[in-house]
């Protein structure tokens, strides 16, 4: 199997953050239990402890099971935006034990919507590097600014909650810490479209999921658009998405894509069959191919493309997706 590279980069307008106002809510959970602002499916799965934190000693873990933790209700109705930002750390043996199974011990923070539905914010996959953080900020979509705003972490499963073995003071399995919620008034959904990555951070978690299929994807320096570094893909079938965004305030919208085929002068040309694929996700939950750039085209071809959203992707829910072939 002939090894491949594809490469590029995203740029999606400047990423707008509206000035910080007034503070809704916080919690640094510097305390023994939960109270009144939190409601879990399972206590025992739900604790305030002293594992890791962010600030001060203490922070919120869930572990073990299939687990949920709700905030009360917050009035958004009166406000012109919002944003909520926290400390999220995948667990490790270190410390207490990590969630290693995607798709069995994932993680998500989500938002009750204007309709009673819950909507995800954030996604971490189990298998997530083990003691890695993620800082979450997310500007809140139109659909969660009403009387009845709530958000939850919600934790789809685990290996239970016996003793884990692994020296520290943790019992039980698969842990996900959180800290530092932070839940502010914002001037508003920003005027400007949402979203850049130009992947001089590295591959963002809190924007960017990989699904390896065979192939693998992450950021490199061998190439780049206006100047390294960029994302890549390799190897095999793979498929990179971007984050939700929160596309419906909109009426006109330019996604600006900058991609480049793999050359032996720097990585490793594809051949037939190992295409790259752009695809947007529609507003009935659909992914519809934007574009097929075809792995046996010449080697190191750059393409700039800017593509005018219509209206089926003007949507609350939003995404991009970059999916390779084959390889």
């Amino acid at each position: 199997m002939k090894r491949l590279l594809w490469i590029w980069g995203l740029v999606f307008s400047a990423q707008l953050f509206a000035a910080p106002g007034d503070i809704l809510f916080s919690d640094d959970f510097e305390r023994n239990a939960l109270g009144a602002d939190w409601s879990a499916s399972d206590t025992a799965a739900a604790q305030i402890s002293t594992l890791t934190a962010n600030s001060g000693t203490r922070s919120l873990h869930t572990c073990c099971t299939a687990v949920t933790v709700t905030s009360r209700v917050f009035d958004l109705s009166a406000v012109a935006g919002a944003r909520l930002a926290l400390w999220l750390r995948i667990g490790s043996d270190v410390f207490s034990e990590d969630p290693d199974l995607a798709g069995l011990e994932d993680f998500y923070i989500e938002y009750l919507d204007s309709s009673n539905n819950w909507q995800t914010l954030q996604y971490v996959p189990g298998g997530t590097t083990p003691g890695s953080v993620i800082n979450v900020s997310v500007d809140l979509p139109s659909a969660a600014l009403h009387a009845g705003f709530r958000f939850r972490f919600r934790q789809i499963g685990g290996s239970g909650f016996g003793a884990n073995n692994n020296g520290n003071a943790s019992t039980g399995w698969d842990f996900y810490h959180i800290d530092d919620v932070l839940l502010t008034e914002t001037s508003g959904i920003p005027s400007g479209p949402p979203f850049c990555d130009d992947f001089s951070g590295g591959l963002n978690s809190a924007n960017w999921r990989v699904f390896p299929s065979g192939g693998d994807a992450g950021v490199s320096n061998q190439t780049g658009g206006v100047s390294p570094p960029s994302l890549f893909t390799r190897w095999g079938a793979v498929s990179v998405e971007s984050r939700r965004v929160d596309l419906s305030p909109y009426s006109n919208v330019e996604v600006r894509v900058w991609v480049q085929r793999g050359s032996d002068a720097f990585s490793e040309n594809p051949d037939i069959g190992e295409d790259l694929v752009i695809e947007f996700l529609d507003n009935n939950g659909n992914w519809i191919a934007q574009e097929t750039f075809a792995g046996n085209g010449t080697p190191g071809q750059v393409f700039n493309r800017t593509y005018t959203l219509p209206s089926q992707y003007l949507h609350a829910n939003w995404q991009i997706r970059f999916r390779q072939t084959g390889g």
